[in-house]
């Protein structure tokens, strides 16, 4: 599923909220991409962070912001692959936003990810279907402590769209996952890839 010469790699950013898909999207995306660079990212101000910075959240900020940015040269150094990249900025805007109290914004980092043809895939899911899936989680026992109520999985999950349509990313494509399986999810992306030429 590579590019054939002259063809334009993918590279993208899939972000959501909890019990949108990511995990099995991007497992399916990998599948396709067989040769591609995976790039998942955890630990969004976890309380480890947070302590460290007690008093300090602009701090706080600057380091998220920091290790970021740290990320940013995978996309121009993989010339020759796929890149694949599991949460960015949108979680940070969002995790400050909701668990902070902080507005944030990264302006020059899409203006940078635009410059060289990163998209922004937000997987979206409606109200019925992420009850359903936390309560399978629930019956399988996976549950977590950021699961535990679902309104604050709805709050997280209205602050990805909102954080989708206040971007500035030119290449961004927001897919409701509600009732497709993964195969089907990661087809619509690329479907929709296809179509930017």
């Amino acid at each position: 599923m590579q590019g054939g010469k002259g063809m334009q790699l993918f590279k993208g950013i899939l972000e959501g909220c909890n019990q949108s898909g990511k995990s099995s999207i991007m497992a399916e995306l990998e599948r396709l991409f067989t040769e591609c660079v995976s790039v998942t990212v955890h630990g969004y101000y976890h309380p480890a962070v947070v302590a460290s910075y007690e008093g300090k959240l602009w701090e706080m900020v600057e380091y998220g912001r920091t290790k970021m940015e740290s990320l940013l040269p995978v996309f121009e150094a993989a010339e020759h692959e796929e890149v694949l990249m599991l949460r960015l900025h949108l979680t940070d805007i969002v995790y400050l936003k909701l668990f902070h109290g902080i507005d944030t914004e990264h302006d020059e980092l899409e203006e940078y990810l635009n410059s060289i043809g990163v998209c922004l895939i937000v997987l979206d899911v409606d109200d019925d279907e992420l009850h359903r899936r936390m309560e399978e989680r629930r019956i399988l026992g996976k549950t977590g402590n950021w699961d535990k109520d679902l309104k604050s999985i709805f709050r997280k999950r209205d602050a990805y769209r909102e954080a989708f349509a206040s971007s500035r990313m030119k290449k961004k494509l927001l897919l409701n996952t509600t009732g497709k399986s993964a195969e089907q999810n990661a087809q619509a992306i690329l479907e929709w890839f296809r179509t930017l030429g």
